[in-house]
């Protein structure tokens, strides 16, 4: 029962903290695309706006590059306050631990059986 309490608890220990840090990252995810959204709105509406050919090509130019980079940055910009280190210390800190409990478990279930 303990060895079960652990394995419930242990992780959910580990990773509640990280909630508070995730939304905060989100947030301020969402506030830095909205701002180059609104970059992006601006070179648009220059593109409409404008009749000159050339002022109309670099606006075209600048807007599809801005797109591109804004789809990159909302696929690329982590919300989530771990990364393959923290994973890592995880299953150090919290699974680790419970081998030599598991693998006692295990042998004495086997010498049951014989």
């Amino acid at each position: 029962m303990m060895l079960g309490g652990y394995a419930i608890l242990a992780p959910l220990l580990f990773f509640y903290p990280l909630g508070a840090p995730h939304y905060k990252m989100k947030e301020e995810k969402q506030k830095f695309i909205l701002k180059v959204s609104k970059k992006s709105r601006e070179f648009y509406l220059k593109l409409t706006e404008t009749e000159d050919e050339k002022a109309s090509s670099e606006a075209t130019k600048a807007f599809q590059d801005l797109e591109q980079t804004r789809t990159h940055l909302i696929t690329s910009i982590p919300v989530w306050p771990f990364n393959f280190k923290s994973i890592e210390a995880f299953m150090g800190i919290v699974v680790v631990p419970l081998f030599p409990t598991v693998i006692s478990l295990v042998f004495d279930f086997l010498n049951e059986i014989k």
